[in-house]
């Protein structure tokens, strides 16, 4: 059932609850209004659900935990309050998970580490507070993790480096402290690490220049004290460093 992409609005019907061997449900990109009707959670042989991009509202049901068969489900862009439901670790068929872009408060359900299929999450655009699970940085498969714009704080646990797949990594712009974890060098398929607009202090990793792959480094706009490491000029993939609003001193290195 694909509707993407016009114009339509209105409300989800119930009766969209008779559908019961529905695979696919794609209506993304419309003007679509209201809550999403709890018949929708009775689809349970759903593997898409996208209803990304509409004016939908409301709080998620923890009845989401029956689509077990979902694969993808992409909410993002909408209007969504409330917390995520802790239910949401049942999905251990997802492979895509996106809530970005919504009201969303509350914390990161520490449930999600059980989401060991999980390539893409995008928590981003939100108002999540707390701190970021440390089982969350468990989940081998991943490959983007967008957790940007949102109220997250503590340290950046060193779990991170278990995430060895991961190729977009987006903290900025949340309440994140500390120091930047010396294992972020073992994500050597990393391309953009963005960490900027945090409290992140301390030095710049020297282990940083094992990740031969990045493109993108962002630290500006923390509390960085220390000298630019040689072996950031090792990243001869990087097209763009940005360093600036921090405290950094001594001089620019030759190979950069």
């Amino acid at each position: 059932f694909n509707l993407d992409v016009n114009l339509m609005s209105g409300v989800l019907p119930n009766e969209i609850g008779g559908l019961t061997q529905l695979k696919l449900l794609k209506i993304d990109d419309n003007s679509f209004t209201g809550t999403i009707p709890s018949e929708i959670w009775k689809l349970t042989t759903l593997i898409y659900l996208d209803l990304d991009d509409n004016l939908l509202r409301g709080e998620l049901s923890t009845e989401i935990g029956n689509l077990t068969g979902l694969t993808i489900l992409d909410l993002n862009g909408n209007e969504f309050t409330g917390t995520i439901p802790s239910e949401i670790g049942a999905l251990t068929n997802l492979e895509e998970l996106e809530l970005g872009e919504n009201l969303f408060t509350g914390a990161i359900p520490a449930e999600c580490s059980a989401l060991t299929s999980l390539k893409y999450l995008n928590f981003d655009h939100n108002g999540l507070n707390g701190t970021i699970p440390s089982g969350l940085l468990s989940l081998s498969q991943m490959k983007v993790l967008s957790l940007y714009d949102n109220k997250l704080s503590g340290l950046i646990p060193s779990e991170i480096g278990l995430l060895k797949n991961m190729t977009l990594l987006f903290f900025q712009h949340n309440q994140l402290h500390g120091t930047i974890p010396t294992e972020i060098g073992k994500m050597t398929h990393l391309k953009r690490l963005q960490l900027n607009g945090n409290s992140v202090f301390g030095a710049i990793p020297t282990e940083l220049g094992a990740l031969a792959l990045l493109e993108i480094l962002d630290l500006f706009d923390n509390q960085l004290r220390s000298f630019i490491p040689t072996e950031v000029g090792l990243l001869t993939h990087l097209q763009q460093l940005r360093l600036n609003n921090n405290s950094l001193f001594g001089a620019i290195p030759a190979n950069l």
